[in-house]
């Protein structure tokens, strides 16, 4: 039996954003109740690290290294950041 996958016409993709990362751990994205999906590249030439409590480190966070993504399906509190260096990364929500 074959499945069929459609999406949902309902969602709402809000325009593209960025945030400012540095070497300072900060809130990225904030909590969103309604979020269905959270898209974060990093576009810039910075090593990003991001993670889900304000203590993220170079350490504790999940490395997007230059040209790579996240995709979040699940999480909808805050998300913090910290890099290497000063930078601005894009992302898109949607709820």
């Amino acid at each position: 039996m074959a499945t069929r996958v459609t999406q949902a016409t309902s969602d709402s993709a809000s325009a593209p954003a960025a945030f400012a990362v540095s070497t300072t751990a900060a809130r990225a994205v904030a909590a969103n109740s309604n979020r269905r999906s959270l898209t974060i590249q990093n576009t810039s030439t910075e090593t990003v690290y991001i993670g889900y409590g304000a203590g993220v480190t170079t350490g504790t966070g999940l490395r997007l290294s230059p040209g790579d993504a996240l995709v979040e399906t699940i999480y909808t509190g805050a998300v913090y950041a910290v890099a290497t260096g000063s930078a601005s990364i894009p992302y898109i929500e949607v709820a």
